[in-house]
């Protein structure tokens, strides 16, 4: 039986993780994102590469959406591989609000007692705004 491992994909809304959830399976989306309302699941074969199988999880990240994820902190995050926390580095504003997501994310694994390994996502560089002086 192939073993799948499962990997979240968490940040603030609108931080790209769909975008890179999209890239990995190959199904590449530039403009035509949608904004993922709740939790969203999905099956990454590599049983060719890595010989096992990759359940993503795509944590919309919605205000509302990410107390309900802490609600069910349990189900949300227990037996997971890898958590990759993407941050859209354009949004400035929004950086105290993302390292807060993140540090309650972190405070999560802890009062599970979970291990996994975090991965920090600097994500989103625009080619009309990255040439800007």
């Amino acid at each position: 039986m192939q073993s799948k491992r499962k990997i979240i994909f968490a940040g603030l809304d609108n931080s790209g993780k769909t975008s890179i959830i999209l890239s990995l399976q190959e199904k590449f989306s530039y403009f035509n994102t949608k904004p993922t309302l709740g939790l969203s699941r999905s099956i990454l074969s590599t049983t060719d590469c890595l010989g096992f199988g990759i359940v993503l999880w795509d944590l919309g990240a919605q205000k509302k959406f990410r107390k309900n994820y802490f609600k069910h902190r349990y189900q949300v995050f227990t037996n997971t591989s890898s958590v990759f926390y993407v941050i859209d580095i354009q949004d400035s504003k929004r950086y105290n609000e993302s390292i807060e997501y993140f540090s309650k994310i972190v405070e999560t694994y802890e009062e599970l007692d979970e291990k996994t390994d975090f991965f920090i996502c600097f994500h989103k560089v625009d080619p009309e705004i990255s040439n800007r002086s």
